[in-house]
């Protein structure tokens, strides 16, 4: 990503991190799912309960949503 990035294939990207300490996210919903219910979850994802799918898929996408507009608002296009 970094590479299209400077070739200019894309104009930039943002990543979002499950272990994100929560005190740092710009604007956190306020029925986030916290960083504890997901960063010590192991990476044997085929073995993963609907409910443990359902914190780390909600966290990534509130991630996503606290931080891009960060990137946007400082985006020059």
């Amino acid at each position: 990503m970094h590479e299209w990035a400077a070739s200019g294939c894309i104009d930039g990207f943002a990543l979002a991190y499950l272990g994100m300490k929560d005190h740092r996210l710009p604007a956190p919903p306020a029925d986030s799912v916290p960083r504890s219910a997901v960063a010590t979850y192991p990476t044997n994802f085929a073995a993963m309960t609907r409910t443990h799918f359902g914190a780390i898929t909600t966290r990534g996408e509130q991630l996503m949503r606290s931080v891009l507009p960060m990137y946007l608002r400082s985006s020059p296009h």
